[in-house]
């Protein structure tokens, strides 16, 4: 019965956090010589987010909304989004591309990005949206970036050594700031029921139609 007035005060509150960060974000911006702010949560939405005069990662643990598959431009890759949305949740489906490819192209160490697309506009600033894996078999994480897309490879190349400790898979800078983040836990166990749920010849479908439909030009190694 709380829940019609409790709803849009947790909201309320949850935006009040996110422009505090900005806020302190510009605030460090002016004091120090940054190059790179990495932000929990998504770019779309933050007041002022389109003030930052540096690359900005917003790393989204909880992805409730479809951004990236509903942002696909490419037909092909957008109806194999469509069909494996139809069984299972979109991180897991970064997941099942990701490791394809890896397995397809014998690329083990390397971090990997699903290609961005646009996904949103800040301050009539395009936000890019993609899935990272920055150490094998972890859980994709989504990823919107509001910068230059021609830096996005190099950037994750260089936060992936920051990704292996003490969150397997999830830059440490942000797991510092926020311990409790529960990024990629119980990720076997997830997996496991999703194996239960479905069967793994569902999982094993989605392998074989990522192989014939050739989707290996929809990630980038980096």
């Amino acid at each position: 019965m709380f829940e019609p007035i409790l709803g849009p005060l947790v909201r309320s509150w949850r935006g009040v956090a996110l422009d505090m960060e900005v806020r302190y974000a510009l605030d460090a911006l002016r004091k120090f010589h940054i190059n790179l702010l990495l932000l929990d949560g998504a770019v779309i939405g933050r007041r002022d987010i389109d003030k930052v005069d540096v690359p900005v990662l917003a790393h989204v643990k909880d992805v409730r909304i479809n951004k990236y598959s509903q942002s696909i431009t490419e037909p092909g890759f957008r109806d194999y989004m469509n069909k494996a949305l139809q069984v299972m949740e979109e991180p897991l489906i970064a997941h099942v591309i990701l490791e394809t490819y890896r397995s397809s192209n014998k690329t083990s160490n390397n971090a990997l990005i699903t290609k961005p697309y646009v996904v949103g506009k800040v301050g009539g600033r395009d936000v890019y949206g993609f899935y990272v894996q920055y150490i094998p078999s972890a859980l994709p994480i989504y990823v919107e970036y509001l910068g230059d897309p021609s830096l996005i490879k190099d950037l994750i190349s260089a936060l992936a050594p920051l990704s292996t400790m003490p969150r397997l898979g999830y830059p440490a800078p942000l797991y510092i700031v926020d311990r409790v983040a529960r990024v990629n836990s119980d990720f076997r166990g997830m997996v496991r029921l999703i194996m239960e749920k479905l069967g793994g010849d569902v999982l094993s479908e989605l392998r074989g139609m990522y192989l014939r439909m050739n989707l290996n030009d929809y990630v980038k190694s980096n």
